[in-house]
């Protein structure tokens, strides 16, 4: 399968799982980024998810400027890492608000 044809311009870096960086003339905008890997025997254990600040350290590229940090749900793996990425990169975070367990159908 061939990669589909980006605009002139346009680069896209996959992060894992279901993140990516799009940089655009000089600006830059991460969806979902994942990169701390919380370990399943955390989540089983019911143990706080937490970013990884090393990991976005060491990882994360950002040419240009960093205009956000979007988060498409508040699934841990799409949302753990949005805060610390967003401080990190001097950015804003955006996402909807997340239902609350009463309300949730």
């Amino acid at each position: 399968m061939r990669p589909p044809a980006l605009p002139p311009g346009l680069e896209v870096e996959w992060l894992g799982v279901s993140g990516y960086r799009l940089t655009y003339e000089g600006q830059t905008l991460f969806v979902d980024p994942y990169l701390s890997r919380v370990p399943l025997r955390d989540l089983l254990l019911r143990r706080r998810a937490l970013p990884d600040l090393a990991a976005l350290e060491r990882f994360v590229r950002a040419p240009g400027e960093t205009v956000g940090v979007l988060v498409g749900h508040t699934h841990f793996d799409h949302a753990v890492d949005a805060p610390a990425l967003a401080r990190q990169l001097d950015c804003k975070a955006y996402g909807s608000a997340s239902p609350s367990p009463t309300t949730a159908n």
